[in-house]
This record gives structure tokens, sequence and C-alpha cells, in this order.
């Protein structure tokens, strides 16, 4: 089987390379049009790849089709700088330029339409909005590095940003995806416009997937504890927008959503946990008003609330309380307005401004533990520490830019001033210096400060209010070239993060541990991305060295991969035919952080994943396509964040086709 795979992928390079089409058909977007693309996270101004000031990476429908991905977190993951680890529960954790730990994903701003999706006990948007399923969304946007300056404590290593479906024009769009481990996905789009100016945007995704894999879990003196799971996951995403313009100068945008995610049988601890259910159920909703003025300024009032509950079943065993299962159940939410005044630029004026200022609520509202022994003792009844927490966080802010009178240099400068209830006041500035030498070269010099405040989750686990917030430096240089069929970028970075807020082992505390700001760590890198599109291909490649470590110890973060590649091929057959194969390359990370009974960190092998997607035209409006997940079946494994030595089982291989349609 493995000599047809590798004799199948011989064929599938050498069709690429015979296969001719009419040089004169336009396949894709060109260089010039992709580095002109809008950039809307780093800014409230649209920005593009030689004027943002952040690393930033977008990805649309195209770029997650060629990639097979099935989920949200696939998608992120294949870029460099950037790690997606296996969780708790089917959860997942990010990390971005090092530091991977279960914690990892505190401190990176999720967000949908701009709504913060975080948690407010465990600061994560990860755990709560796993999958918003690709079926809903327009883009992905993905800075690398802090966003404070605009976001506040929620985006302290980076950004995720989401966009949901929306169309100009009348559309509907229909896929349906099936394959191996009893893989379905579903997604439906529809945009229809009213005479009175109105528009309505509805999406719809659904999907779901088996997994067989082996852990190997707590030991207990010499015993090794392998557990074989048969994981399953089911998602669902709604998003529903509507648009209204009263007048040419002001507009009224709402939206609404609603995202559930359940998972069975997937690990959940340290210790052996069996029998798991985690659910969650997330609800959200906005308005937005925007009134233009002649002056060219604009005045945005928005208003956001989102809610989660979340429940999880389990059947565990810890050496304190023996066998039992467990449940847990818990209730939060969010709410929110933004007051946003911006000034463009004028033929007179070289310097454009927003000025920002907002008020946010959050509240833990329920959190309930039930325990049941097996050897029928009596239940125990706990709650979370957090239960019935409430945050007051007020900001304002300024995102401004200045072109200075050679037109060549510009300076982007601002910064966020966050009040909390419990009195804290943290500022974090920004500044970058860019300099466009013409218009396809830019170089960038850029400053970023940010801060992640305690959750409410670690505030509670203490017994004093002596937590402070976390507190990072990034330092970056930014090369971006274009050559009429080709892009280069080059970035050197270098993070300082003081006061990390880590867990420290204490008996004397109700739970044996309690969050200190004790972590004092740090990371470098360079990341390089290049491109090179034609009429016959399209080859995207990006990778990272990074090297991050504990600056107290001298370790280093050994589970996030020192080198990471990413190399993705293209070749369009005509006729709206195409097949992409792209591949995934980690290496030099640990399987574990720390040593477990019997067990040492050890090296994992190099990873190294190849997929391949086909596309072809059976109309003008209906694509059938293929994807393959690891096409050579490589035993690839991931580092764990819950210390599972040899670390944990990336996807084997798995084959899906499915057909999109759009009218």
């Amino acid at each position: 089987m493995k000599m047809n795979r590798f004799t199948l992928f011989f064929l599938l390079i050498v069709l690429c390379f015979s296969t001719s089409i009419n040089s004169k058909e336009i396949i894709d977007l060109s260089l010039e049009q992709i580095l002109e693309l809008d950039i809307t996270s780093v800014s409230f101004f649209e920005e593009n790849k030689f004027t943002a000031a952040s690393t930033v990476h977008v990805l649309k429908p195209k770029d997650w089709q060629r990639l097979g991905s099935r989920r949200t977190l696939d998608v992120v993951g294949f870029q460099a700088g950037t790690l997606v680890a296996p969780s708790i529960y089917g959860n997942s954790v990010v990390s971005i330029r090092g530091y991977t730990q279960i914690a990892s994903s505190r401190g990176i701003a999720t967000l949908l339409d701009g709504i913060p999706t975080n948690g407010v006990r465990l600061g994560s948007g990860q755990y709560i909005t796993q999958n918003i399923q690709l079926g809903v969304l327009d883009r992905i946007e993905v800075i690398r590095g802090p966003g404070s300056a605009i976001y506040g404590s929620d985006a302290f290593h980076g950004v995720i940003a989401m966009t949901t479906f929306e169309s100009q024009k009348d559309v509907t769009n229909i896929t349906a995806q099936g394959g191996t481990k009893n893989y379905y996905q579903t997604a439906f789009q529809h945009s229809a416009g009213f005479e009175n100016g109105a528009r309505v945007n509805l999406a719809f995704s659904a999907s779901g997937e088996k997994h067989n894999r082996t852990y190997i879990g707590q030991t207990i003196g010499t015993e090794v504890l392998k557990v074989k799971t048969k994981e399953t996951e089911e998602s669902q995403t709604i998003s529903l927008k509507t648009k209204f313009r009263p007048s040419s100068t002001f507009k009224i945008l709402s939206s609404i959503y609603f995202d559930n995610y359940d998972t069975a049988d997937y690990p959940g601890s340290l210790f052996r946990v069996t029998d798991t259910d985690w659910s969650s159920k997330t609800m959200a909703a906005q308005v937005t008003a925007e009134k233009s003025f002649d002056s060219g300024r604009s005045f945005e009032t928005r208003f956001y609330h989102i809610s989660n509950h979340s429940d999880l079943s389990i059947v565990t065993s810890t050496p304190a309380k023996g066998d039992f299962q467990s449940f847990a159940s818990s209730k939060e939410n969010r709410s929110g307005i933004l007051l946003t005044l911006r000034q463009p630029f004028m033929i007179d004026n070289n310097t454009r401004y927003a000025i920002g200022a907002g008020f946010e609520s959050s509240h833990f509202q329920d959190g309930l533990i039930q325990d049941f022994p097996l050897d029928e003792s009596p239940v125990i009844i706990s709650k979370f520490g957090a239960e019935g927490e409430k945050r007051k966080v007020g900001h304002i802010l300024l995102d401004a830019k200045t072109i200075l009178p050679n037109k060549k240099w510009s300076l982007n400068y601002g910064g966020r001033l966050d009040k909390y209830s419990r009195g804290d006041i943290q500022s974090t500035p920004r500044l970058g210096l860019i300099y466009q030498h013409n218009k396809n070269t830019a170089y960038k010099l850029l400053y970023n400060n940010a801060f992640r405040a305690p959750t409410l989750g670690e505030l509670t686990d203490r017994s004093d209010d002596e937590l402070k917030p976390e507190t990072l430096d990034s330092y970056e240089l930014v090369i971006v070239k274009q050559y009429e069929a080709f892009s280069a970028e080059i970035i050197l970075f270098e993070n300082h993060w003081k006061d990390g807020i880590k867990i420290v082992l204490d008996s004397s505390k109700p739970r044996g541990f309690e969050y200190r700001n004790v972590g004092k760590n740090s990371s470098h890198g360079i990341e390089t991305s290049l491109a090179w599109n034609s009429n016959l291909y399209k080859i995207d490649v990006s990778g990272s060295y990074i090297e991050s470590k504990n600056d107290k110890t001298e370790e280093g973060h050994e589970l996030f991969p020192r080198f990471i590649a990413n190399i993705g091929f293209t070749r369009y057959l005509g006729n709206g035919s195409e097949i992409s194969i792209n591949n995934r390359i980690q290496d030099q990370l640990k399987d574990i952080s720390s040593a477990i009974g019997s067990y040492n960190p050890e090296t994992l092998p190099t990873y190294w994943r190849t997929d391949l997607n086909f596309k072809t035209a059976l109309s003008s409006n209906k694509d059938l396509f293929i994807n393959i997940i690891n096409f050579f079946n490589v035993d690839n494994r991931n580092p764990s964040v819950l210390i599972n030595p040899e670390g944990v089982a990336d996807d084997a291989f798995k084959i899906s086709t499915g057909i999109r349609m759009r009218w």
C-alpha cells in the first residue's frame, strides 16, 4: 500500500508538469492584487502587507480549500511561527512564537466579526469556540505578535480574527462533503438584497468526525497506563447578518450567531480519564451604527453580547478521590459597548487617526461540579472558585499614522489605556516606523507592548490580590518585497515576557496550588514567506526558526518546534481544474515538558505531513473536489501539553470528496 501511494504521488507530479493550458487564461489573483488585499485586524483602517504595522497573515476560502482543511485551527496552524497542539476534551491550544504549554491560548484574542470570544474564567477562545465552522467564514486573519494596543488583555501573544460570510450581490452557495472516519461537512450560504437597500447574509455549516488513538497517560510507579480512545466530535455554526442604510451617510449592521461543539472520549487530564463528554454552546449578537460626515470623518457605535454554556461528564481516577464520575457545568457572558471616531487621510492632511473608548462587563455566572464516587460513597458537590465573579473594564485608545513630508516614511503610533474594576490601570503603547522605498519594497521597524490581566479563574485561586498582569515587549524588523510574479517577506523578532502567571504547587492551599507572577521568558527568531504565481503554477513557502526559553532557569520551551516549514504547490490544469500539494514540517521539539514517572522528555521524530487537494469544474457553477490528508500515512506526533509521553498521534491517512455549487 505504501508503494502504491508513492507511485500515485509520482504520477501526480508528472501530471502537474506535463499538462498545458492556454497561457492567456488568468487563473488566480496577481501577486500585486494579493499584496493589496485589505487587512482589517491590525488597525481601525484598512491596510496591506506594505503598510500594516503588525505581522499578519490573511487566509480566504480558496486557501483552506486548497489545504483541504476541516477545522478552523487546521487553517491557523498552517503558517510559520504557529503551533496548534491537542489539549483536553478535544480542544486545542494555539502557540505563537514559542512558549507552548496548556495555557498557551490564554492571551490570544479570538474574534468573531469583532466580538471577543475569549472565555471569562479561562481566558481562551479555543475552549468555548473551538471550531467555528469554515463553511460560515469569509476570511481569517492571524496576527503573530501582540495586539493589546487595539484589543487589550486578550491579545497578549496574537490575534485570530474571523469574518463571517457576507456578499454585496445575491448569491447562494452550497457545499456537501463526506469521507473516511465518518467525516461529513455541509455548508449553506445565501445573500439577498431588497429594494430599500437592505441586505441579509445567512450562513450555516455543520461537520462531524471520528478518530481512534492510543495515549500513554499517567504512570504509577513502573506501571504505564495506555488508553485507547474512539473520539468523536460534532459542531454546528450559524451566522445571520443584516445591513440597512436609512441614508447615504448612515448605516446599521446587526448580526446574531450560534455555535455548538460536542466531543466524546477525548482525554481530559494528567490522570486516567475515560468516557468523557464535552458540550459547549455559544450565542452572540451585536449591533453597529455608523454615521459618515462630509469632512470624511465617521462615528461608530457598537454593542455586543456573548454567552457560553459548557457541560462536562467524565469517569476518572485521582490518588485523593479514587474512581468517580464527575459532572461539571458552567455559564459565563461578556457584554460591551465601543465608540470610535475615525478621521482618514485628506488632501491637506497627512495624518489619519481613530480615537476609541469602550466599556465591557463580564460575569462567570455558574460553575457547579458534582463528583459521584463509584464505590457509592456520598456525592461531593463543589463549585468553581470563580463562580459569581464579575469584572468591569473601561478603556480609551488612539490608533494613528502620519505620512512624513518625503512621502516614503510613515510613523504608526498609538496605544490603549485599560482600567479594571479592582483598580488596576494598564497602558499598552505601540510604535512603527515604515519606509516604503518604492511601490514594491517596504522596510518596517515595529514595537508593540502587551499585557494580560489575570483571568477570573487565576484570581480566585489565590488568597490575596497580589497577582499582577503579565507584560510583554515585542520588537520586529520586517522586509517586504514584490517582483512581478514573486514576493517575499522576512521578519526578525525578539520578545521579552515578564511577570508570567504560572501554577505553583503549594500544599497549604485548598486546591494544592496557586497562581503566582514567577515567570520570565523570552523568544527570538526569524520568519520567512515566499510566493510565486503564474498562469501555470502557484507556489507558497513559509518557515520559521524560533528559540524560546525560561529566562530564570535557562531551559528552553521545547514543546514548540524550533523549525517549521510549510510548502504549498498548486498546478492549474485549465478549465477550472487544479491540484494542490501541501507539506507541513516540524522539527526539534519534545514530547512532554517535564519528567513524569519513569519518563523523561524525549525529542519527537521530524513531523512531515503531505496533503493533496484536487478540484475540477463540472460546470460553470459546480465543482467536484477530493481531499487527502496525510497521503503517505506517516505516524506524525504532536507535543502533549497534558504530559502524554511519546506525544499525541496526528491524523492518519483519510480521504474525502465533495461538491460545491453556487447560483
